[in-house]
This record gives structure tokens, sequence and C-alpha cells, in this order.
């Protein structure tokens, strides 16, 4: 296994992400700018419900064209992208429950229970539950020495960003007393359908990055990250604080900050008792039904400024979103995603809305952005 002590240290990147240009309307009244900077000159003036052509993003921002031929750069939360046509033998898809047009079409047959498994609710409910895959689970060791090693050799610096306070469960909430059991529970059934990923370098750098972001929270969770063997694009936040992410998502991955922020987002869920205050029975059916709106919502939001705050970039979480969308109108299994949570649409609205200026001062790939490359031969 490489050590992670002897990786170099990587300088900073443009933060630009290219997609294929799209059809979007402004939400609002706005200006175009020369730059995106909120102090850049402007160049012209949009309407709200005003259509144009959405080309590439930066950080929190997006160049578009105007029907009249002026290009400028606006604020992504003012503007919505639509839908995409369906593309030669594939449908067109945004991800998300209730979306409105879109469809997802999975290209190839799901395989059976084993290597390569697709994580629906089809083949987690015939499953039989792993308890011995739980129990086996290495210890990847992590003190508060490993960490700032591993800080330092990516030239990772901590941003003084807020975070807000974890809601307590109350009371009510018996299940937080059994969180480790229901984690148990809950990871037995996902490892009876993808097994945990063999190669031990990829696991020691995931947790190596979580336990490097929980730095950020204190002590008062023990995080485990584990990658295990599926195309399905997902992550799990369960209750004890680990982190399950499908090798389908990881590989989507190009930078370490977008990896952060996957793991952010889910502790987030996880500090604040989300699935906990949801809880049904079987535990898993918890994960396979659709949460309340507003709180993955506010997993996105504080899983961006905690990334952001653990000195990752800002708008990595978009990035991902981004890649997402590209994914699924490729063929990619969302079946589980798109069945639980929000229309990415919204989801990036919703980030976007949620930007103050401790997160615009926070947008920059990382020094360790492209440490990631290192780590994902293997992972099919």
């Amino acid at each position: 296994m490489r050590s992670w002590l002897l990786l170099p240290i990587f300088a900073l990147y443009s933060v630009i992400s290219f997609a294929e240009e799209q059809r979007a309307f402004f939400t609002a009244d706005d200006v175009l700018r020369a730059e995106p900077l909120p102090t850049a000159s402007v160049v012209a003036r949009a309407q709200a419900g005003e259509r144009v052509t959405a080309r590439e993003r930066r950080g929190f921002w997006r160049r578009v064209d105007l029907k009249s031929g002026t290009a400028g750069w606006v604020r992504i939360s003012s503007i919505r992208l639509l839908a995409p046509g369906p593309a030669a033998g594939l449908a067109a898809v945004a991800s998300g429950r209730d979306a409105t047009n879109n469809v997802v079409l999975v290209s190839g047959t799901r395989s059976m229970v084993g290597r390569g498994t697709t994580i629906d609710r089809s083949t987690i409910l015939a499953v039989s539950a792993d308890t011995a895959v739980m129990r086996a689970l290495p210890v990847i060791p992590s003190d508060a020495a490993l960490r700032a090693r591993f800080a330092t050799a990516g030239s990772l610096v901590p941003r003084k960003i807020k975070l807000p306070g974890p809601s307590p469960l109350g009371p009510s909430s018996a299940a937080a007393l059994d969180a480790r059991a229901i984690q148990e529970e809950i990871a037995a059934t996902v490892f009876g359908v993808a097994k945990p990923v063999p190669e031990v370098a990829v696991q020691t750098y995931v947790n190596q990055v979580g336990q490097w972001v929980a730095t950020r929270l204190g002590a008062s969770t023990s995080w485990r990250f584990v990658v295990v063997d599926s195309p399905s694009i997902i992550s799990l936040g369960l209750p004890g604080g680990l982190v399950v992410v499908s090798s389908g998502l990881y590989r989507l991955l190009t930078t370490e900050d977008e990896l952060a922020a996957v793991l952010a987002r889910e502790m987030a869920h996880v500090r604040r008792g989300h699935h906990l205050r949801s809880l049904r029975q079987p535990a898993i059916e918890t994960y396979l039904r659709p949460l309340d709106p507003a709180l993955d919502f506010i997993a996105d939001e504080e899983g961006m400024r905690l990334a952001a705050s653990a000195g990752y970039d800002a708008s990595a979480l978009i990035g991902v979103l981004e890649r997402i969308t590209t994914a699924s109108a490729q063929g990619a299994d969302v079946t589980l995603l798109r069945a639980t949570t929000p229309t990415i649409n919204d989801r990036i609205a919703t980030l976007a809305g949620a930007v103050t200026p401790d997160l615009d001062a926070a947008v920059g790939l990382s020094a360790a952005s492209a440490r990631i490359s290192q780590y994902k031969v293997g992972v099919q």
C-alpha cells in the first residue's frame, strides 16, 4: 500500500467545471457581469423568466448567453436549468423523486447479488443480511497526530466557517439510544447486497479524508467510512457514524474536494439524526423512502459548509450533483437516489441560495484536490 505520508502537495487549480451547454431561465431579475465576481462590471440585464443558454460553471457562478448574443456571468442562484431533451437511446434525467418530465433509463441488465450489484429497493429487500461483514470491517487507525499529518501532506488549512450545532433528538426519540444497533442492522442489509471493495489503500484513503473532515465537528461521534462494490450512485449516512459510498459514486469523483463534500453531506445527516427521526421498521425502510425534503436541503448546506471548513472547495458538492446528472443521463443507476431525494435541480438551486460571503471566499480547489487520482486503481 502506498504510504499517504509520501503524497506530493498539489498546486491550486482554477475552479472551472465544464459541462455541455444547457437551456436555463432566470428566476429573478439580475445582471450579467464580465467576470464571476460581484464587483465585476455589468455587461447586460436579464428579466425573470428570460431564457438563456448556460455554459461552464466557476464556483457559484455560471456563464450564460442571452438571445441577443451577449455573454456574461450570473450567480447560479438566479437561474434554473431546464431538463435536457432525450439523448439517443437514453432518457433525460435530473434525478429526484417526483421530478417532472424526468425518466430514468438504466442501460444493461441488473446482476444477481455479488460483485457489481445495483443497490435498489428490489435487491435490498430480496437479500439476506450479512452481519459478518459488519463485524469484520477493519478498524483504520485515526488519532489527532495521524489526521494532522494527512492534512499537512495535502496542505489542507481549516477555515473559520460557522457550522450549526446538531439538533437534539429529544426524549421522544428512544431510537437515539440504540443508534449503534440500528446502524448494524442497516449495514448488514446493505452489505448483503454489496460488499466493501477489497482495495485496502482506497478504504484507508477514504477514511483519512472523512476523519480529517470530522475534526471540524469534535469527537462526539465515532466515524467510519467504507466504499462498497456497486455501480449504483449512492451514499448513506447510518446512525452511529458509518458512512457508506458506492464505488459507482466514488468513480465519478475527480477531486478530493468532491469526496470530502460527499462524506460531509452524509455526516450532516447523521449529526442531526435525520434518519433516526424518521425511523421505520424494518430499519432499512428508512433509507428506501424519502425524508422530508427540508432535511435533505439541510444536509446539503451543512455538508457544503463542513467540507469548506476543512479546507476544501466550498462549491464541490454542486460539482458532484452536476456529475450525477450527466452520469444518469448516460445510463448510470440512480434508482434509489431518485426515489429518496429531491431533484438535483432543486438541490443545486437551494445550495446556491444558501451561499454566504464566507463560502464565497472558500471557492477554489484545495491543494489536495488531485490526491484522489492515486486511489482509483482497482475500483470498478
